[in-house]
Formats: structure tokens, C-alpha cells, sequence
């Protein structure tokens, strides 16, 4: 069974793919793929699948393409997201400083993979893995 993806998981996917290349124009949709688009499912979507933050900043081209009203959703929740980022960060240097140069350890996920990111600050963070 082959699965499809809808319009705006193609959005999404495509709006990640420009976050992710040297060349991000390269990327950017025309006005007849952008027809139709539900811009609330793409937020959904983008939220669901934990890159909230990153396609929002690099849905920046298509902002005139997104009703004022889901944008500042969107937004509203990146901002949640990113308050909850500096508390993990904070607790993240709490417990490095707690073990300090007593105990080896290592962090693993999270922060260490926003090394990945082409702004670390744009991944969310759930907890810190040590």
C-alpha cells in the first residue's frame, strides 16, 4: 500500500527542505502550488511533527499566503515552544554543573543534535538525556 502525501504535508516538507539548503530559493513555491493550502494544517503538522519552530521561520516567503489570524497561532505556540527550550537548556547547564568534572557523562538527542540544525535555537527540545 503506497501512502501519499496530502498538499500541505508537501508544504511542510518543502518548507523544511529549504531550511535545510545552502540554496533555499531554490525551494520556494509558486502561487499555483500555494492555491488551496490550509494553512492551519500545515501549522498543525508542523507541530505534530515537532519542527514547529523551524518552519516558521522558514515560512517567511508565503507569509502574505497565510491568513493573519493562523500566523500569529503559529507564532503564539513557537514562542510557548521556545520558553520551554531555555527551561530545558537551564536545567540542562543545572545538572553539567552538578556533575561537573566528578562524573563522566555524556548528553545524548536534544541539544547535541541541534549541531544538525542551520540554527540550533529552531529545534525543540523536550528534556535533556544524560
Amino acid at each position: 500500500m503506497a501512502f501519499e502525501l496530502n498538499k500541505e504535508q508537501k508544504v511542510l516538507l518543502n518548507i523544511l527542505s529549504a531550511s535545510l539548503s545552502k540554496t533555499p530559493e531554490s525551494f520556494t513555491l509558486n502561487k499555483d502550488e500555494l492555491d488551496g493550502v490550509d494553512w492551519l494544517a500545515v501549522a498543525k503538522e508542523s507541530i505534530h511533527q515537532a519542527v514547529c519552530l523551524i518552519s516558521l521561520e522558514y515560512a517567511k516567503p508565503y507569509i502574505q499566503y497565510i491568513p493573519n489570524e493562523i500566523h500569529e497561532k503559529w507564532k503564539n505556540y513557537a514562542f510557548r515552544i521556545a520558553g520551554a527550550n531555555a527551561m530545558v537548556v537551564q536545567s540542562q547547564v543545572e545538572m553539567t554543573e552538578i556533575l561537573g568534572d566528578k562524573h563522566p557523562y555524556v548528553i545524548l538527542k536534544g541539544s547535541s543534535a541541534c549541531a544538525y540544525y542551520p540554527n540550533e535555537n529552531l529545534r525543540a527540545l523536550g528534556d535533556v538525556d544524560f
